[in-house]
């Protein structure tokens, strides 16, 4: 009886120093430190990133009112028309180019109001600021947008995206009611913005220009040096294998396969990744696109453009 109860016993301390083995294997936690954050490269930024609309923006609008011609190019005053355009819900897109065989007559024509981009915008970039009611819009490119403010009855409510050099015109539709308050916030009283003249400068071609002398303002600035080796970090893939040599007039910066040149006497910087795509045959929403999602990486956005 007593070897069988020493062997009870056993087995009982043996269940028991196991289930207390394995209670601390489910209950373990490790007494690790907190990893400081501050280890980590931080991200490399020079400014804030933009939006689109921030980015691409109109340079100058023009009114045709009561057979005159009104504009401002005034960024305080584009960019709140932008705004209140961006509220429209915009519908009916379609292409109207065989339509117009005079697209100057459409741009300039009394009673509208034309915005005027600086170059070619592809939609489907645009759309991200203006409001589609539809899903599915054709794609193509503008560098204006005509309003239909004044003119027949079937024109009430018409948008127009024209493209001058490419010869395409886009018609789309707001509701009437949108038209009619823009007409009394903004176009009856486009009078109040400095006239300006038409100069034909080609048979395909107007040109508008400031009416009398105008005051410009004078503005002093002093240069902020950004820091050469913050763009090293930014720009290179591995910012350990750059080289560093002094050069005349600047610093440059070189790996296995691109260079950077900083010239401290005009304050240029210039980036060459020979390897990049050179024949690059993507279309402009892609262009644009890779473009500013590459500088909002690093908030590149550095002065207004």
């Amino acid at each position: 009886m007593k070897y069988e109860t020493s062997k009870s016993l056993i087995l009982i301390v043996l269940v028991l120093f196991s289930l207390v083995l394995t209670w601390n294997l489910w209950t373990y936690q490790p007494n690790f430190n907190t990893l400081d954050s501050s280890n980590y490269v931080a991200e490399v930024t020079f400014s804030e990133k933009q939006e689109i609309n921030k980015i691409i923006r109109p340079d100058f609008v023009l009114v045709h009112l009561n057979n005159q011609h009104y504009g401002t190019t005034n960024s305080v005053e584009l960019d709140a028309l932008i705004k209140d355009i961006s509220q429209w819900s915009f519908y009916d897109v379609k292409n109207f180019s065989n339509e117009f065989h005079n697209i100057k007559e459409l741009m300039h024509g009394n009673g509208n109001v034309e915005i005027v981009f600086p170059g070619d915008v592809p939609i489907d970039l645009y759309r991200n600021v203006l409001k589609f009611e539809d899903k599915n819009i054709p794609s193509f490119n503008f560098e204006r947008i005509i309003i239909k403010v004044e003119g027949s009855e079937k024109d009430n409510g018409t948008v127009y995206f024209v493209s001058a050099d490419k010869k395409q015109v886009y018609m789309s539709h707001v509701t009437p009611a949108i038209i009619n308050e823009f007409s009394k916030n903004f176009f009856m009283s486009a009078w109040q913005y400095p006239s300006y003249f038409p100069f034909e400068a080609t048979e395909k071609r107007t040109v508008f220009i400031p009416e009398g002398g105008r005051e410009m303002m004078e503005y002093k600035y002093l240069p902020f040096i950004l820091n050469s080796e913050a763009f090293k970090d930014a720009l290179f893939n591995n910012p350990s294998f750059v080289q560093k040599s002094t050069i005349p007039n600047g610093e440059e910066f070189t790996d296995v396969s691109s260079k950077m040149t900083v010239n401290d006497d005009s304050n240029m910087l210039v980036y060459v990744n020979p390897t990049a795509e050179e024949n690059y045959t993507g279309n402009s929403y892609d262009l644009l696109k890779r473009s500013i999602d590459y500088i909002n990486e690093h908030g590149g956005w550095t002065d207004p453009y």
